[in-house]
């Protein structure tokens, strides 16, 4: 069975995708795409957030005559990050579809008007992306090919512990299970069933942000070179 791994890889698309074009409006730009999901036609519905900071304006009206956008709709924080949604019309020539079966976690701009794409897969599904890429000759840099842990790299008894924790309510609203009751389920001390229970929540959200941050680590290390 094919190991399930994780794909950053780098590509120049030019004008036929819309990140591109925003980051040629300054390279200090930085937008990625949160989430999005196929509709009929090679449309996608997109949420993306854009840190537009003294260029919100320039964004917004760039977002607004994009052609290739339709049901656009914004929302604009105070510290100017642009959050929005818009049903996308993707062109053939990025290459994306031939994603198959991998699932697409990401996508941002670089520094240099490049785009980013983050995935997760099997392994033989994402070096099957990569070799249908370059058989249409569509350029691109590998930038992380990592395998992805199954359980986090929880130890058995931070799993266990976690499982447990969950299924039993006590992260639930009022709580339905406290920590001296799920220390004495383990034959722990309450304070030994809170630091593994710390130790395996820090596991499971590192592994979560290095995974899911890889377009921003990658960006802000291509700026900062």
């Amino acid at each position: 069975m094919s190991r399930l791994m994780a794909l950053t890889i780098s590509t120049k698309p030019g004008d036929v995708c819309w990140l591109s074009r925003l980051s040629r409006l300054d390279g200090r730009l930085f937008a990625k795409v949160i989430e999005q999901q196929s509709v009929d036609g090679g449309w996608r519905i997109q949420f993306f957030r854009i840190s537009a900071d003294n260029k919100a304006g320039e964004v917004e009206s760039f977002l607004k005559k994009e052609k290739s956008f339709r049901e656009l709709r914004t929302v604009m924080s105070s510290d100017g990050l642009i959050y929005g949604t818009a049903v996308v019309k993707c062109s053939r020539a990025c290459g994306i579809e031939e994603a198959g079966s991998c699932i697409l976690r990401g996508v941002s701009t670089g520094a240099g008007g490049e785009v980013v794409w983050s995935l997760i897969g099997p392994g033989t599904a994402l070096r099957r992306f990569m070799q249908r890429l370059s058989e249409r000759g569509i350029m691109y840099e590998t930038v992380e090919l990592s395998v992805v842990k199954p359980n986090g790299g929880l130890t058995s008894r931070q799993e266990m512990i976690i499982k447990a924790a969950l299924e039993l309510g006590f992260f639930d609203y009022p709580k339905k299970i406290h920590v001296k009751e799920l220390a004495q389920l383990f034959g722990i001390t309450p304070a030994t069933f809170t630091e593994t229970l710390r130790k395996a929540l820090k596991r499971i959200v590192k592994e979560h942000v290095t995974l899911a941050g890889s377009l921003e680590k990658h960006d802000e290390i291509s700026r900062t070179s």
